[in-house]
């Protein structure tokens, strides 16, 4: 992944080489049913790097698929990793931050922390970023913000407590 941009266009995965000065247009992956896209919107989809490896985030309306890019062919492109099962998600989200949400309205992905063990979840509603973990399968508060004026104050929530 060298002198590569990656970016989401669409419902592919676009590669700019800057070594080769081109780019690639590759599929995202397909999703159980058969969808070559699972939400509506793929603005909510996040791509990050882990490991020297790149991820994808994929919200549809079952909860969130995180799918490894392996760029060996067009048949094995992208790996499974991990399901989160929404209702899941939303009954933990809404045991930290009292409030009902849903994916794409309310909550979005952020990414994961480095070693793949925590989804980090924007709670638009409640202006705050919690953390899932795999593991644990809890939901606990990360980040906060509010509106002041013009200014806006961001809080830390201290601790792990997954």
């Amino acid at each position: 992944m060298n002198s590569r941009l990656h970016l989401i266009w669409c419902f592919c995965l676009l590669i700019f080489d800057e070594d080769g000065d081109e780019f690639t247009v590759l599929p995202l992956p397909r999703n159980p049913n058969g969808s070559s896209y699972s939400y509506h919107n793929p603005c909510h989809r996040s791509l990050w790097e882990s490991e020297g490896k790149l991820n994808l985030c994929d919200p549809d309306e079952h909860g969130f698929r995180i799918w490894e890019f392996s760029n060996n062919t067009h048949e094995s492109l992208w790996k499974l990793r991990r399901f989160v099962v929404l209702d899941d998600l939303i009954s933990e989200t809404r045991r930290e931050t009292g409030v009902r949400v849903t994916v794409g309205n309310s909550i979005r992905s952020s990414g994961l922390n480095e070693d793949l063990q925590i989804l980090y979840i924007h709670v638009v509603v409640c202006k705050k970023i919690v953390g899932y973990s795999f593991e644990t399968k809890r939901v606990v508060g990360v980040w906060s913000y509010v509106d002041v004026g013009e200014d806006f104050q961001l809080r830390t929530s201290i601790g792990n407590n997954y």
